[in-house]
């Protein structure tokens, strides 16, 4: 409305991606706030400001960007589940999508655009989308962590790094970056980064801050384990779990609750304490009924123990739950569950060729990336 020229030439857009209208304004930035707790209740919280926001103003494109980012966060919270919320992330595309169409320069929804394709499996797309976002505004370090969460390899790991050194409170990023050592079996290289990533969350525990981590001590204890050390990667795994229960809600940190329960399952089965690793499996059950992979991990503690008939009984509802996925369209999460279900039922070769056809076959992204530490492998 000023007339103001910016590097792309004089503005005519700033009217739709902000808004004029005073109440919309303060919804959305209360939201804003709300959302980046990654506590549950806030998040929805954040995602009825959002929805007042874009009411008083239906043009007001950062607002749908925060709206989008919202559902995301709900849908990230069920993700871990058979059957996750897919209609809220397909509300939270459509709302980024909208955010997109009303003004295609507005770096940020491009960002959340991209990360939220990376849950329906479009990474193609999702890496086209970060890039546009880091290209209209290279320094942000949002934009910046959507693109690593986008992109694999190396240029997940640069565009990571980048963001570190604008933010460097910024755990999550470590472990993405982990990530990519994992999958190459840099394992040492990853443990370093891990280490870096531990502390960050060690520090954010117990306390309200932004973006807070969880999961970290978890993807250590399981690279520990890998490397054949089960008393320091059943400490990790416990770490984890002290974490969960001391700290505040967090979007994901059910998740690697469960998570941490099953690390401390294949821990303790390592150290052949099979009554104690069965108790963990169940602990992760517990949370999430029907996971695969921790009914997998029972089983195979459960015939170790020569509990042959149990054993066999949780192997069959592993299958049931690998089917739910698969008609869920979760097909690369199947596949890789199909293979630790066929080293539970004593076939190698048979898990060789599921990981052989889901290594080549997949769309490029990182679909098997924790193949190096997976205890069943």
């Amino acid at each position: 409305a000023l007339g103001v020229e910016t590097a792309h030439g004089q503005s005519t857009r700033m009217g739709v991606r902000e808004t004029s209208n005073l109440d919309a304004f303060r919804a959305a930035s209360e939201a804003r706030v709300k959302l980046a707790s990654f506590d549950p209740a806030q998040v929805a919280a954040a995602a009825d400001g959002f929805e007042r926001a874009v009411r008083l103003d239906p043009r007001y494109a950062l607002a749908y960007a925060g709206l989008a980012n919202a559902h995301y966060l709900l849908y990230e919270a069920t993700r871990a589940r058979n059957a996750p919320d897919a209609g809220r992330l397909a509300t939270a595309i459509g709302h980024a999508r909208r955010c997109v169409d009303l003004d295609d320069t507005l770096a940020e929804g491009h960002a959340t655009l991209a990360f939220l394709l990376v849950s329906a499996g479009r990474f193609t797309e999702a890496v086209a989308a970060g890039r546009r976002a880091v290209a209209l505004e290279p320094f942000d370090w949002r934009h910046l962590f959507r693109l690593g969460h986008a992109a694999w390899g190396s240029e997940r790991i640069d565009a990571l790094k980048r963001a570190l050194t604008v933010y460097s409170d910024l755990a999550f990023a470590h472990f993405y970056i982990a990530m990519v050592h994992i999958a190459r079996n840099q394992l040492p290289m990853s443990v370093e980064v891990l280490h870096q990533g531990v502390a960050l969350q060690d520090r954010q525990a117990g306390r309200e801050s932004r973006y807070p981590a969880s999961g970290l001590h978890w993807l250590l204890g399981m690279v520990y384990l890998a490397q054949g050390e089960a008393a320091r990667a059943l400490a990790e795994c416990r770490r984890e779990l002290d974490a969960a229960s001391a700290g505040t809600a967090r979007v994901y940190g059910s998740e690697f609750q469960m998570n941490a329960y099953d690390g401390c399952g294949f821990a303790l089965l390592a150290e052949r304490r099979f009554d104690q690793s069965a108790a963990a499996f169940a602990q992760a059950l517990r949370l999430f009924p029907g996971h695969a992979r921790s009914q997998i991990g029972l089983a195979h503690c459960l015939a170790a123990a020569g509990r042959k008939a149990e054993s066999h009984a949780a192997l069959e509802r592993a299958g049931a739950s690998i089917t739910e996925l698969g008609r869920g369209g979760r097909l690369l999460e199947a596949a890789l569950l199909s293979a630790m279900a066929a080293v539970a039922h004593g076939r190698p070769t048979d898990a060789i060729g599921i990981l052989t056809r889901l290594l080549t076959e997949a769309p490029p992204g990182y679909p098997g990336w924790p193949i190096p530490i997976e205890p069943m492998f």
